[in-house]
């Protein structure tokens, strides 16, 4: 199960079982950071992080985008991404895959919240830069 940990004062969503620990093993990372942010400091922050973290992503907030950068770390170099960094992130959480079931195929109807769900995401998509 998940779990919230708080890290140099920053809510951390961890999505799998973290042994008592385990600072060792390699995770994805979505780190929010404040939605007036431009892509110069996000790119500046990019291109701080610690040995043994690598950036897979980043938002492009200067373009309407999120204001985000997605990381492969261990929970301990994210620790010192956080610590580098004091006051400026607004949460990060563990990347996880979700699997949505498709209703259609499984011979089940959708509920009207979950088509009212689902239209407004047709017309307002997620944007990640």
């Amino acid at each position: 199960g998940e779990q919230v940990v708080t890290i140099q004062g920053v809510k951390v969503r961890v999505a799998s079982q973290v042994v008592a620990g385990d600072t060792s093993t390699l995770r994805t990372w979505i780190v929010k950071l404040p939605a007036d942010w431009s892509d110069a400091q996000l790119a500046s922050m990019a291109s701080s992080v610690p040995a043994g973290c690598e950036v897979l992503d980043q938002g492009h907030p200067s373009e309407r985008g999120l204001a985000i950068l997605v990381l492969r770390s261990t929970l301990a170099t994210l620790e010192e991404v956080l610590r580098q960094n004091p006051g400026v992130v607004d949460y990060a959480e563990e990347d996880e895959v979700v699997t949505v079931v498709d209703p259609v195929e499984d011979g089940v109807a959708l509920a009207p919240a979950a088509r009212r769900l689902q239209r407004t995401h047709e017309r307002f998509p997620a944007s990640w830069g």
